[in-house]
Parts: structure tokens; sequence; C-alpha cells
């Protein structure tokens, strides 16, 4: 069967509209909990720790001495996420979906111990984050958030300018990310034609994604690429379209809420808009880049539109000025970063060189963005209008590839 990985979605679909139906959240007035801290997430005096399935927020402002791999009793009050919205937002889905079931507001925490691996980790992702404060000064914060995935620092305007921009994705670790390391992967060890290759290439993923925090998109990433290096050694020729649906059904399945995550459902979404629109454009358009960026949008900006009622009319053109450059900044402040702790001039250096680049990259961003001005508003949308949409569009793609498959046997 071609689209095997298709049925496997349907069916994965149709068994998780049953388990959400059926399944609760925890909840209890006096909450308690234990766990590693595998992320910090700061906002002013709001400190975020995230253990497994539990986050435990921190109002009180305090500098608590927890880092990333401590292991935390945790003491405070719960929130049933059953019922938790917030000014018409359902904040409580929106946390199921990212995998965390129990939220507890910390009142008092006490650490108990510590996992080693997890804090070098933990203390690498530090160390980084001041180098590139220290090498890059007021585009430090800018390139921890779109190397890391620290945006503790990063200031809300330029969040502003590269959404109003249409760019805003750039700053989301993804797939650019990882297509990005597995280059200078093959670059430096070569093809992946043999199987400790491919291992080294999946835990280095791995370590990446703790690093940075993980999420949907990079999840998503990683299984992409980690199941097309393994056509190699099946000798054959995967569908992607396949390969996404079976992806998407493990990460529904592992997570009956994540089909509400608006990441999960972009980045697939994008993935899938490529995949199918991409090879029409190349027809008449001959820059892949902006292939890329006509065929994402098909699929993703009417749910943006929906999700967010803004949308960037110069999108486009934001995409085209930063996509060609985008890999290299992030390429060069990894270089850095490595240097950093080896030839301090060196380091200085390539990021004097990377800065030369980000510098005049990040004005014509803000000229283009200017506040918001060529950004498309709607007060509502209506889900049905979005649905015939998607009906349309994904019609017109079976019907052009029907078409096409005649053209091809005529010929």
């Amino acid at each position: 069967m071609r689209r095997f990985g298709l049925l496997v979605l349907v069916l994965v679909l149709i068994f998780n509209w049953h388990r959400i139906g059926t399944r609760q959240a925890g909840y209890g007035d006096l909450g308690q909990a234990r766990g590693m801290v595998t992320n910090i997430v700061k906002k002013k005096k709001i400190t975020n720790y995230y253990m497994g399935k539990v986050l435990a927020v921190d109002f009180s402002g305090k500098d608590r001495g927890v880092h990333i791999g401590d292991r935390l009793c945790l003491y405070g009050k719960s929130r049933d996420l059953n019922n938790f919205i917030i000014k018409d937002f359902d904040y409580g889905r929106y946390l199921k979906s990212r995998g965390i079931d129990t939220y507890i507001e910390v009142s008092n925490l006490d650490i108990y111990g510590r996992s080693g691996l997890y804090y070098r980790i933990g203390s690498l992702k530090d160390y980084c984050i001041g180098a590139n404060k220290f090498m890059y000064k007021a585009y430090g914060d800018i390139l921890n958030s779109i190397v890391l995935g620290y945006r503790g620092d990063l200031d809300k305007d330029v969040v502003y300018i590269f959404r109003d921009a249409g760019v805003s994705h750039v700053m989301s670790i993804s797939g650019l990310h990882i297509s990005i390391l597995v280059g200078t992967f093959l670059v430096l060890v070569g093809r992946i034609n043999k199987l400790d290759r491919l291992g080294l290439l999946f835990v280095g993923l791995i370590f990446y994604n703790i690093l940075v925090g993980g999420g949907p998109s990079i999840t998503r990433s990683i299984g992409l690429s980690v199941l097309g290096a393994l056509a190699y050694f099946v000798d054959r020729r995967l569908d992607p379209i396949n390969i996404l649906a079976l992806i998407a059904s493990i990460m529904i399945y592992l997570n009956p809420y994540i089909i509400y995550n608006i990441s999960f459902q972009l980045s697939f979404l994008a993935v899938l808009s490529i995949v199918i629109y991409s090879k029409y454009f190349k027809k008449y358009i001959y820059f892949n880049f902006l292939n890329t960026c006509l065929a994402a949008n098909i699929l993703t900006f009417p749910l943006v539109l929906y999700n967010f009622k803004t949308f960037s009319m110069v999108g486009l053109i934001g995409n085209i000025l930063v996509l060609p450059f985008i890999g290299l900044i992030i390429f060069l402040d990894m270089i850095s970063l490595l240097l950093y702790g080896i030839s301090l001039d060196l380091a200085l250096l390539v990021a004097y060189i990377n800065e030369a680049i980000l510098r005049p990259l990040y004005y014509y961003l803000e000229k283009l963005a200017n506040y918001g001005v060529y950004n498309m508003e709607v007060r509502s949308m209506n889900p049905l209008l979005l649905l015939a949409y998607y009906i349309g569009v994904l019609g017109l793609a079976i019907f052009l590839e029907i078409y096409y498959i005649k053209v091809n046997k005529t010929d």
C-alpha cells in the first residue's frame, strides 16, 4: 500500500479521539512533586522548572540556586489542567499538548540530588549563553534564541520585529537547525553508510534536543533525519509523506493532546506543504529557497491567521532575505562557541565575521517589519472557512498529482 503511513495516522487519530474523551489530568489543592529538572525558563520574576511531566512555576523572583539536572522535591498549590483558562485561552490543554500533566505554583522546594549528565548539559548551555553575550554583545540574545532556544533575556521588540517581518520561525528550534547539524556532520564525517555513523548522528541529535529543551518541531526533524538515513540500509527510497504520517502517529500515540499544539501543527503542515507543492513551483521558479517559502505558506498561513489573528504580508520578502544567510549565521556561531574555550582571539574573529552578516540583516528586517504596518489582521475566522480552504488546496494537490501522472504517461 503506497500510503500506509496515512492509514496508520487515521487509525491513531480515531483511537486518539476516544482517549482524549476519557482521559483527565490529575488534580489536588496541595501539590507535591519529585523529579529531575530538564529545562529552566526564566521570565522576569517568574521561573519555570520543567521536570518530565511536571511544570513548576515559581513567582517569588528568588534565585533558589536550581540548575538543570538537579533533583527536586516541590511543595505548593497545583492547578486543575482540565479547567485552567486564562483570558479565554485553554492554558491547561496547551500544557497537556506539551506533555505536562501536573502544574504546581511553588511555595518551597528542596534539592535532594543531581544527575551528572543533565547537570553537565545544563552547565554547557549556560556557558554557551554567556559566551554569546560576551562575543556578540547586543546580538548575543538573538543568537541564543536562534541557536540554543533560550529567550529568557530576549527583548520583546526583537520578537515583534521577527514576527512582523514574517521570519519568527527562525527563532524557534526546528528542521532548519537539524539540517545544518546534519550537513555539518556529513562534512566532518562523510556519508552515513555505516551503522556506527548513524548511531553517532543519532546521539548528537538527541544531545542537541536535550540542550535546547526539545519540542514537537525538533522531534519531527530528528525523526525525519534518522529515518531518512536508514533508507540507505534498507536499500529503498522512502516516501516522505509516509514518514511524516508515521512520525506524527507515534507522537500522537505518546501524547494524545499534542494535536492541539500549534507548533506541532505548523511543523508538520509546513513540511507536508513543501513535499506536496514545491515540485510544481520548481517548474516555473528556479530558486529552491523561493520555492520552499512559497510552498510552505500554502498550508500554514491560514492556520497562523486563525490562531494568532495576524499574518505578515511581507513574510515572503523577509524569508528571501533571511534564508540564504541564517544557515551560515548558525554555523559560524557554533564555530565561535567551539573556539571560545580554545582560543579567544579566533573565537572573536569568527564572531566579528558573523556579526558583520547579522547586523545588516537585522537592520533590513527592522525596516521591513516597520512596526507591523504590513500585517494582515482579522478579528475572528470561521472554522468552516478554514476547513473549506484545506479541503480545496488538498483537493488541488490530488488533482495535480493525477494530472501530471497522466501527462508523464502520455510523454
